[in-house]
């Protein structure tokens, strides 16, 4: 998600304030070339400097009356200084391009900086306006320091310091090919090569473009059967005009073709149906044609169909209270939920799922959840179930849209009781023994045996393009009716806009989500199951297409995945529906 997203502007907004401002404003005095001076023997740590990217941490005045000045929660200021002596900016909402040149001073971590001539765009980015001071100070920057992985650039006559931290480059889908890489290859594999447990860093990048295809030899996992029926025939009809197609990025200014985005996403896997047809299909990765992948967050929208087929079916009442079904939940925050707040994630829950705070409820979450001996002395849940009962309410239920996976697990634990089946269970015996599947899929579950409803199916490529399918032809497959098109109908239809909206998808404007799948509500009426770290099953009803991709991006949120995938998925659809 870029900075206008994520702090509510439209990327129509954004593009028109661009627009308007095209000619921009020049700063500074035209620079030399980069260093063109420098001895060699000079060019050590100040040669750094060069191809590298910064964000800004702070800026310090020498007027006691201004003191430090940090950039809003939020806003995004990065300063990049490429090796041809360009440089480019993200102020906030605004960018600047020009030009940059350094002269190191014999020390080996500082010299003299300038910047160059700076065209900056002039948005009005939400106060407080950081990005005009940075634009203006930029001509009266003299100096850089480097240390510790930061970079001091500071103005003349003692105006003040701007201090900024490296930004770490993140190796690309090739140079981070897991293969290439040889995790786990040799026998034994080499100890600096090895993924596995009791370590617990075996989902950080780039060991986990190795691990989605290999969690059952990291946890436990439960069988879901495909049965032992013959596998359905997906025909085939390859179009290799789609490797062309082009798209913009959201946000962007330069064409990207499809294949191009493969590699942008960190593409594991894809495969492309048209009316039913293979027309694309790709592996690379860790994923072969015979191999299974996680499917993340996808598993939480094939725990919602199942819910969703109960209800429609009279098997499960949407407007029960979860207490009247699992009653060791009457205490917890799910307790006078309904099952439709818990199937559509409105309800109201003091549970934080932010990845990037060491204290957030979902570690303790991950702790209860973790199938292995708990350590000495501890006294937390052991389970799910154990870990549901302690969450507490916060504000009413059915307002506010708010993803959070503890509800698709109380929704597990829901469909388990309706049914007597767990979800594992359930999903054979409801779709993956009647949709032809090629392959048994599995889930990881805790210590107790209880499946991941949330996000631990692993399963192979074209199996998920057959649930794609299955949905697209509304319950129907192999001329079989698995359940009836009403069910496909209420999820596509989506669910409430203005509490979805509260959320802030700003990368899914007007947007909602119902029985745990994205709706778009785009003129193709096209709706998704999504997943971390790219994971999609992107139905297209207007196009008669499904596009199933398995990834593993370095970045967990499909909001810094969607400007490329989202547009490359539209492009596609409007391919096929030409040929139509």
């Amino acid at each position: 998600m870029n900075n206008l997203q994520r702090r509510g502007y439209s990327n129509s907004h954004k593009l028109r304030l661009r627009l308007l401002c095209a000619v921009g404003i020049v700063l500074g005095t035209l620079a030399p070339p980069l260093a063109a001076a420098a001895a060699d023997g000079d060019r050590d740590r100040s040669e750094t400097l060069r191809d590298s990217e910064w964000r800004l941490v702070a800026f310090q005045s020498m007027d006691d009356a201004i003191g430090t000045i940090r950039p809003p929660e939020g806003a995004r200021f990065t300063l990049r200084l490429n090796a041809d002596g360009s440089t480019n900016l993200q102020l906030d909402c605004n960018v600047a391009n020009g030009s940059w040149s350094a002269q190191p001073d014999g020390s080996g971590d500082g010299g003299s900086f300038e910047f160059g001539t700076l065209a900056v765009t002039r948005a009005l980015c939400p106060p407080p306006n950081l990005d005009e001071r940075i634009a203006r100070d930029t001509q009266f920057v003299r100096s850089f320091r480097l240390r510790d992985e930061r970079l001091y650039l500071g103005l003349m006559a003692d105006g003040g310091i701007y201090e900024w931290e490296r930004v770490k480059r993140i190796a690309n889908a090739e140079d981070s090919d897991p293969a290439r890489l040889g995790w786990m290859q040799g026998f034994p594999p080499p100890q600096e090569r090895l993924i596995g447990q009791p370590d617990s860093n075996y989902f950080s990048f780039p060991k986990l473009r190795w691990s989605v295809c290999h969690l059952r030899e990291l946890l436990p996992t439960r069988q879901v059967s495909r049965g032992l029926g013959a596998p359905s025939r997906l025909r085939r009809r390859l179009d290799r005009a789609i490797d062309e197609l082009s798209f913009v990025p959201i946000g962007g200014d330069e064409p990207m073709t499809w294949r191009q985005s493969l590699a942008a996403n960190y593409t594991d896997g894809i495969v492309i149906l048209h009316r039913g047809r293979i027309v694309y299909e790709r592996y690379s990765g860790c994923l072969e044609e015979a191999g299974k992948h996680g499917a993340m967050s996808m598993t939480k929208s094939l725990t919602g169909l199942l819910a969703e087929i109960m209800v429609v079916e009279g098997k499960l009442d949407e407007t029960a209270a979860v207490s009247t079904i699992v009653p060791e939940l009457g205490a917890s925050a799910f307790g006078d939920a309904t099952v439709r707040q818990v199937m559509d994630m409105t309800t109201a829950l003091d549970y934080s799922e932010d990845y990037s705070d060491p204290a957030a409820d979902v570690w303790i979450y991950n702790a209860a959840a973790n199938p292995l001996p708990k350590p000495a002395g501890y006294e937390g849940p052991r389970s799910y179930y154990e870990y549901l009962q302690t969450v507490r309410k916060q504000g009413p239920h059915g307002q506010a849209f708010g993803y959070k996976t503890i509800n698709t697990d109380a929704l597990g634990w829901i469909l388990a009781r309706a049914s007597g089946q767990s979800v594992a269970d359930l999903l054979s015996e409801r779709l993956w023994q009647r949709i032809g599947a090629e392959q048994d899929a599995y889930m990881t579950v805790d210590s107790i045996g209880t499946p991941f409803a949330g996000g631990g199916l692993s399963a192979g490529l074209r199996d998920l393009a057959r649930i794609g399918q299955l949905m697209l032809d509304q319950g129907v497959a192999n001329g079989r009716r698995l359940f009836p098109a009403e069910v496909v109908r209420n999820i596509s239809a989506g669910g409430d806009k203005a509490a979805f909206a509260k959320a802030g998808y700003t990368t899914i404007p007007g947007g909602s989500y119902r029985s745990m799948w994205w709706s778009f509500h785009n003129e193709h009426g096209a709706y998704a199951a999504r997943g971390v770290h790219g994971q999609t099953i992107y139905i297209d009803p207007s196009a008669k297409m499904v596009i199933v991709r398995f990834a593993s991006h370095p970045s967990a949120k499909n909001a810094v995945i969607d400007p490329t995938s989202l547009p490359a998925y539209q492009a596609v659809a409007e391919h096929l529906r030409s040929r139509s």
